[in-house]
């Protein structure tokens, strides 16, 4: 059987073709060339593309955009050639290098994507979370926007407010992920808050002091924009659950 494989779940794209579990060629390079390889790789094994019995193609965890392009690739050739695709974990693939070999990937903002546990016991699984009441004169929100495509999060705000006397918020607290390299209090929109200002004017404030990041899932000046709406909007449900 030949096999063509490849992934593109990283920064580096692979791809090799076997034959009864040969390798006959092998390749690395980028994402966005992943076809163009594919064509070399056949070209130097002397393969036609209809001489492919299968497919297997890496499903991450990863990229966002790259792994798609992988996947698309999979999805695209498995039509026009009549074969089957079989998708497989990009952390068990770096895993079968060696026997001790424990799989770790870039996942950005400083964190990785590495092997979890299989199964869970159904003692481990949280089915229910209870929280004690809150006071009357404190209400808290959460608010958050994703990414339609991904489901990643783009911002996410937490907000507790109370204590009014009449003139201004003698409490708040405000937390933002999403947004930065870390989860962060907003404490310049929390000073505003309980000087006296407005909520829009205290929303403005939203990533004061933040380096606000920029990535495939949201531009640095669109992720601050959502990070000021959901702020006002975080607050202005606590507020609207008070008592």
């Amino acid at each position: 059987m030949l096999v063509l494989a490849f992934d593109t779940a990283t920064d580096v794209a692979t791809s090799a073709l076997l034959r009864d579990g040969e390798v006959l060629g092998e390749g690395a390079s980028l994402p966005r060339t992943l076809l163009e390889d594919i064509d070399a790789l056949l070209n130097a094994s002397r393969v036609e593309p209809a001489d492919v019995d299968a497919l297997v193609v890496g499903m991450g965890p990863g990229s966002f955009t790259s792994t798609r392009i992988g996947l698309a690739v999979a999805r695209g050739l498995g039509l026009a050639l009549g074969v089957p695709a079989a998708g497989v974990s990009t952390l068990d693939a770096l895993a079968a290098a060696r026997a001790d070999a424990f799989p770790v990937i870039d996942a950005r903002r400083r964190e990785v994507f590495v092997p979890g546990p299989r199964v869970l016991e159904p003692d481990e699984l949280i089915t229910e979370l209870r929280l004690p009441g809150g006071r009357d004169d404190v209400g808290s929100a959460y608010r958050a926007i994703e990414q339609p495509a991904s489901g990643y999060s783009i911002a996410g705000v937490a907000a507790v407010i109370g204590a009014h006397d009449g003139s201004q918020w003698r409490f708040c607290s405000v937390g933002v992920t999403g947004v930065g390299e870390h989860p962060y209090r907003a404490s310049a929109v929390e000073a505003v808050v309980t000087s006296g200002a407005s909520i829009e004017d205290a929303a403005a404030h939203a990533c004061d002091g933040v380096e606000v990041a920029s990535d495939i899932h949201a531009d640095r000046e669109y992720r601050a924009h959502v990070a000021t709406v959901q702020v006002r909007r975080a607050l202005e449900a606590a507020i609207a659950r008070l008592g």
